[in-house]
């Protein structure tokens, strides 16, 4: 749930650096932009609802995804996700948390560079 997952250190992409994510669930391929990271999971925004639309219209709520990700000096990331939750954002997007469940060691060597290279630690959650 977001209060779990709220809880959890988090980092933010550095400004300048491009964040972009690829989601694959076997049928459609989603782009979308990091809002926060860390080594279990992400935030991402979506620019419109498609992201969510089942063929029927309705929103789908749970799915599972495969992740692509590429930074220059890291190179690709590449493993699957959970959707966990997500709310609408601005006029058509949405945001969504997802969990990371299977990533490969040479993926999570690659991502712990990727968040010491392009992320910082979002300081306001860590402070008690």
């Amino acid at each position: 749930d977001k209060d779990k997952y709220d809880q959890l250190p988090r980092f933010r992409p550095i400004s300048g650096v491009e964040n972009n994510i690829s989601l694959r669930d076997g049928r459609k391929r989603y782009l979308s932009s990091i809002i926060d990271i860390s080594h279990q999971g992400f935030m991402l925004k979506f620019p419109d609802s498609e992201f969510m639309k089942r063929p029927d219209g309705v929103l789908d709520e749970a799915k599972s995804f495969e992740f692509f990700m590429f930074f220059d000096k890291v190179g690709f990331i590449h493993g699957n996700c959970d959707m966990k939750w997500s709310e609408p954002f601005g006029d058509d997007g949405y945001v969504a948390g997802f969990q990371i469940s299977k990533v490969n060691p040479i993926d999570t060597e690659n991502l712990k560079e990727a968040l010491k290279y392009y992320f910082r630690l979002k300081e306001e959650r860590e402070i008690l």
